[in-house]
């Protein structure tokens, strides 16, 4: 369970608005939601792609900031390992739940 605090804390940091270039999070959540309402043709979309460009993206650029800071000598903020995996589902609870933080 601490693995995926980790991974949905870098992707949650990394979906912010102001990150260059990325998506905000209800972008991300209108995204996966337009997809889901098209069923199986979700796959054949280019929003598909895209959202799994995005996350790819996030966890490259947050694996690149944390070896970064290891190089600098500088404190982890976070220690994940080395292939952390987490479901769709879990992502966009973690998403959902942050979205709603940010509305208080």
């Amino acid at each position: 369970m601490p693995m995926r605090r980790f991974v949905v804390a870098a992707v949650l940091c990394s979906l912010m608005p102001g990150i260059a270039d990325a998506m905000t999070v209800s972008e991300f959540l209108a995204k996966t939601r337009a997809l889901k309402a098209e069923g199986m043709m979700a796959m054949f979309s280019s929003d598909a792609t895209l959202l799994k460009r995005e996350i790819g993206g996030i966890a490259a650029e947050y694996r690149a900031k944390r070896l970064a800071d290891k190089a600098a000598g500088r404190p982890p903020h976070s220690c994940p390992p080395d292939h952390a995996k987490m479901s769709g589902d879990t992502l966009l609870a973690a998403l959902n739940k942050f979205r709603a933080l940010n509305r208080a």
